[in-house]
């Protein structure tokens, strides 16, 4: 609709991110899957949603090295896991990011834009939503709807520039991650015509922020991956490869 912002960031806790690297180094270490995806959901406050402090693996989550699937019942195990974790930290947490691990690159894929742009900013925007007003300017309408067709004539007409309009507008985030440390973080913004409804979503730039000078000591480190070694064994199910199906018969 409109002109995208320059730049959108997402800012990560330290052990929320390191979550999301040691991760890789446990499906390599210990089950010899080094090309194995995996999926976690990063979870911000309501009250700072483009900060994430929590990452939980998804439950029930089928991996092979180029997918990750789950489900229904895993969905709802996961709307359950969050609501429990908002009360420990007592705030209501929501998701913000999709994480997941690349074997290579982290480049992503047709189905990973096609997730962030569609079923991924479909669920972030009933959480986490705000409004922005823009002006009416000379340029085109932001959208091509009937409604704001007029509006827009009506306002140029009776020198009506510069009146305010309000967008209801949507953030999410996806961050790709492989076992070197490498990473990359895509984002998806959704816009509501005030008028029609009609959705529009694009991809925004965007940058992860860490925060400078925070590190982990080794003792953090050995407790937060024997967490995580527990949390994978019970959520991850590794799917047969296709040389295998013949043993699984």
């Amino acid at each position: 609709m409109r002109a995208p912002p320059a730049e959108a960031v997402l800012a990560f806790d330290a052990l929320a991110l390191e979550r999301c690297f040691l991760a890789s180094d446990i499906l390599h270490d210990d089950y010899g899957e080094p090309r194995s995806e995996y999926a976690l959901l990063g979870l911000a406050s309501e009250e700072d949603p483009f900060r994430v402090i929590a990452t939980l693996l998804l439950p029930g989550q089928r991996v092979t090295p180029s997918t990750v699937d789950q489900s229904g019942h895993g969905v709802l195990q996961l709307r359950r896991e969050i609501q429990a974790l908002s009360e420990r930290m007592r705030r209501r947490l929501v998701p913000i990011s999709f994480v997941h691990r690349h074997p290579g690159d982290c480049e992503a894929s047709v189905v990973d834009r096609e997730f962030l742009c569609g079923v991924f900013i479909d669920q972030v925007s009933t959480a986490i939503s705000w409004r922005e007003s823009a002006p009416i300017e000379a340029e085109r309408p932001p959208c091509g709807c009937p409604e704001m067709q007029r509006l827009w004539r009506e306002a140029l007409c009776t020198r009506g520039a510069g009146r305010l309009l309000s967008f209801e507008c949507a953030l999410c985030f996806s961050l790709i991650v492989n076992r070197e440390r490498d990473h990359r973080l895509y984002a998806a913004r959704c816009e509501t015509c005030p008028l029609c409804r009609r959705r529009e979503v694009c991809e925004v730039p965007a940058r992860l922020a860490i925060d400078a000078g925070v590190s982990l000591s080794e003792r953090q480190r050995c407790m937060l991956r024997a967490r995580l070694a527990g949390e994978i064994a019970a959520k991850v199910v590794f799917e047969p490869r296709p040389g295998e199906l013949e043993l699984v018969r």
